[in-house]
This record gives C-alpha cells, sequence and structure tokens, in this order.
C-alpha cells in the first residue's frame, strides 16, 4: 500500500496508480491526512471506485458562479429558444445565482438546496412557481454531473418538493358578477378587442397580440394560432407558439365575430383618417395610429384595472373563465384540451378537476331529487 508519512509536516498521503490515459502512466495523489487510518479509508474508497468503474473523477474546484456560465452556455443557449432562454434566466439570476454565487460547485449540499426553497415558501411564492425554481435547479445540477462531470454527484436529486398550499383553481376564474363588470369596463378601454377575443376562445395573451388578419377567416368562423409573442428584455418578438399542441384552429362564435368585424372597420377608418401618420401593419391588435399592441401594456391595465374598481383579475383568468364555462356547460373535455392547446390532457384534467367534481354533485342531486319524488 502506497501510503507514506511525510516527515517534514507530520502528516499522511498515499499515491495510486489509476487507468492510464492515452497510454500515459496516471497517478492520484492526495496529502495532509493527520492519521495513517484516515489515508488507509481514502486509499481504499479511491481504488474501489477505480476497480468498480475502471475510471475516477476528480472533483472540479469550479465555483458555482463560474459553472452556472457554463451551463447557460452550453445547455441554455444551445438547447432552448431565445425566449426560453431570457425566461429561464430571469428565474437564474432572481432566485438561484444569489444565494450561490460565493459557493465552490462541489461545496453544495441537498440541505442548501432545502433550505433555499423552503425560504421561497416562507416568501410566499406560488407553488408553480417555486416548482419551476426547483425543477431548474435540479436541471442545473443534473447538468454538473452528466454529461459535464464537474461532479460525482447530483445534491439535488434526492429532494422533493415541500408541501404547499395553493390558490385554488376555483379563484383562477372570474365570478359571473365580475365579468359582467369587466366586460363593461373594457368597452372603455383601447384593449378591448383583446380581452374580448380572450373571453370567447381562451387564447393566451402572446397568441392573441400575435395575431394578424390573415389568421383569422371571419366567413368560416375559424382562428388559426400558429404565432406566439414574447418579450425578450425591452423587445417583444414574434415565435412559435408554447408546444406543438398549442399550434391550432379555433372555432368562434357569431358574438366574436361581429367584434371582430365591428374591429376590423375601425380600423381602416383609422388608416384612411391618419393617412401617412399611420404605422401600417397586418396586426389585429394595435393602437389607433396602427401601432403594435404589447403584452406588457395589457399586463399593466389589468393591474389597473383591478387596483381602481377592486376586482380580483388578471389576463389568464380569462383563459381559466373561458375554461369552465365550457365545461360547466357540457363540453367535451377533450375538445377543451384542444382548444386551449394544452399538450396533455392530464393538464386539462388537472386544471379544471374542481369544475368536473361540482358538475359531479349537482348530477348526484338531480337523481336524488327525482328518485325522492316517487
Amino acid at each position: 500500500m502506497h501510503i507514506k508519512k511525510d516527515q517534514i509536516r507530520g502528516t499522511w498521503y498515499f499515491v495510486l496508480d489509476a487507468p492510464r490515459e492515452n497510454g500515459k502512466r496516471k497517478q492520484i495523489r492526495r496529502t495532509g491526512f493527520k492519521t495513517k487510518r484516515a489515508a488507509e479509508q481514502k486509499y481504499r474508497q479511491f481504488k474501489q471506485e477505480i476497480e468498480e468503474s475502471g475510471t475516477f473523477k476528480i472533483v472540479s474546484d469550479i465555483s458555482f458562479n463560474d459553472y452556472l456560465d457554463y451551463f447557460i452556455k452550453n445547455y441554455m443557449e444551445v438547447n432552448l429558444k431565445e425566449s426560453t432562454v431570457r425566461n429561464k434566466l430571469f428565474l437564474i439570476e432572481k432566485h438561484i445565482r444569489p444565494v450561490l454565487k460565493n459557493y465552490k460547485l462541489r461545496e453544495i449540499s441537498p440541505a442548501i438546496i432545502n433550505e433555499i426553497i423552503n425560504n421561497k415558501v416562507k416568501e410566499g411564492y406560488k407553488k408553480k412557481y417555486i416548482s419551476s425554481i426547483f425543477t431548474y435547479i435540479k436541471l442545473i445540477f443534473r447538468y454538473s454531473v452528466f454529461p459535464s462531470e464537474f461532479l460525482k454527484k447530483n445534491p439535488a436529486e434526492h429532494l422533493k418538493m415541500p408541501k404547499i398550499e395553493d390558490v385554488s383553481n376555483t379563484e383562477k376564474s372570474i365570478t359571473m358578477d365580475n365579468l359582467n363588470k369587466l366586460t363593461k369596463l373594457w368597452k372603455n378601454t383601447k384593449f378591448n378587442i383583446i380581452y374580448t377575443v380572450g373571453l370567447h376562445t381562451g387564447m393566451r395573451l402572446g397568441e392573441i397580440i400575435a395575431l394578424e388578419w390573415d389568421n383569422i377567416d371571419l366567413n368560416k368562423g375559424i382562428i388559426t394560432v400558429n404565432k406566439n409573442a414574447v418579450t425578450l428584455g425591452s423587445e417583444v418578438k414574434l415565435s412559435s407558439p408554447k408546444t406543438q399542441s398549442s399550434i391550432r384552429t379555433i372555432n368562434i362564435g357569431k358574438t366574436l365575430i361581429l367584434e371582430l368585424k365591428k374591429w376590423r372597420v375601425e380600423q381602416i377608418e383609422q388608416k384612411f383618417k391618419r393617412g401617412k401618420f399611420y404605422i401600417q401593419s397586418n396586426f389585429v391588435c394595435t393602437y389607433s395610429d396602427g401601432r403594435w399592441i404589447k403584452p406588457n401594456s395589457i399586463k399593466s391595465n389589468g393591474t389597473a384595472l383591478k387596483k381602481k374598481y377592486g376586482i380580483k383579475f388578471n389576463f389568464h383568468m380569462l383563459r381559466h373563465t373561458h375554461a369552465t364555462m365550457l365545461i360547466e356547460n357540457g363540453a367535451n373535455m377533450k375538445d377543451v384540451q384542444e382548444r386551449l392547446g394544452h399538450y396533455k390532457y392530464s393538464t386539462t384534467m388537472d386544471t379544471y378537476a374542481h369544475v368536473t367534481k361540482k358538475m359531479s354533485d349537482e348530477t348526484i342531486e338531480i337523481f336524488e331529487k327525482a328518485i325522492n319524488q316517487n
């Protein structure tokens, strides 16, 4: 056994032959053990790893900060869409880098990661958002093991999300009373057509903002969804939809067709009225001077409506409200999934389970009433 004592320092060390690299001899040397027994234990550990795997990976001394830059460049920028990279970077720079930047990558333990997630719960973030942070932390560390080989083990591998009480799905829909108030308020804003399309189709905000008149067949009553407007820093760009299943056609009713026709006429009138000062485009969602309406403008307007009139509201609630109204009135769940552009049927079922539960309760009440009359 190649274990010896450093006569000058008084500590123990060992030298171990590792598998050859490119035909050249390679040795692993570890020093600084206070006792011979400690050196022997570490020697056996390294030797066993070599015998079992045929290799030995020396844990990197890279800082988490440097590794994170490596991960962004070699994984995110290579494998993800530009819009996704921007969204994930916001999450990383806000919630992950600040708390881990002063650690070496190898120093980060399961307990440290667990504390980060628990703190997010205490700070009051929603379950879905915390889950996104947790999922990305796990991905970052999984990549550090394979294929990057900076670590031998993933410290986040066996961690689980804490139990979090989240906002119920019933609170994500708008009550009929508030909906009636909101529709009256929208009529007096420059964003009326956007809110109206959202309520009548369940489309995502980015999908509506990206609509061009070529995507709408007013004669057949069909909207084709094939683009998404995404915010990248201070810019808004068109990209492909969220998933392949988000590319879809949506049937629309007479009420929305009439609203779209009226809006189309108003757009054309504004073009003639403003002449060369009108900004030409084929977008459906524009201001009176032809400028393209951006997603952040709608979010700001929704916040203002909520603050001014005390109505709990954000644009995404229109999507939930649309789906809830469909299901409560007997729409097939598979049809709702396709209309919303959900990738998985289970997503639709999980999101609107509270609606089907309510319908089941009402169904049994009808039966009880019927049988008790006989």
